[in-house]
């Protein structure tokens, strides 16, 4: 994939007669980058095809266009590439085939999934979605107090991207 280019062009660089002291920090810089990201990407399991995701009772057929990451390869991804908090329970995430997660424009879908049962329409009627809100948001100012000790950015929810009705 996107890996070649990178390939060729640190060759390009390393094969480049006369580099300067401040050139050859960057591309030693750009080589352990390089060799990290390799290890991370080798490592990963992608696939296609009929995954079965057993915490869901579902199968997700994941068309060549995108592969699936598992688990622990999401977490991986998430925690080691992305840089956010450990411990995220994901049941895997998608990725377009043609991406990885090092591309400054990447972007996945992480898969999860909460039994929280059917809500008829009579019941959701009865449902106050302001208090709804203010209570996600109290717990959103809880979580993100914990994040913020823990060295990571501050979150906000500012509210519904569409009412609920």
């Amino acid at each position: 994939m996107k890996a070649i280019g990178i390939i060729g062009f640190l060759f390009l660089l390393l094969s480049t007669p006369g580099l300067s002291a401040t050139q050859d920090e960057e591309i030693s810089e750009k080589d352990r980058y390089f060799a990290w990201a390799s290890e991370i990407w080798d490592s990963l399991d992608r696939q296609s095809g009929a995954i079965t995701i057993k915490q869901a009772g579902a199968v997700l057929n994941v068309p060549l266009e995108f592969y699936y990451l598992s688990p622990a390869d999401a977490e991986k991804v998430l925690v080691e590439v992305w840089g956010n908090l450990p411990g995220q329970t994901t049941l895997g995430m998608l990725f377009p085939a043609d991406m990885t997660p090092f591309e400054a424009d990447s972007w996945a879908v992480t898969i999860d999934y909460e039994e929280d049962g059917y809500v008829s329409d009579e019941d959701a009627d009865e449902i106050d979605y302001a208090e709804l809100l203010q209570q996600m948001q109290k717990d959103t100012v809880a979580e993100s107090e914990a994040r913020v000790e823990q060295g990571y950015d501050s979150i906000e929810l500012l509210g519904w991207a569409a009412p609920p009705y």
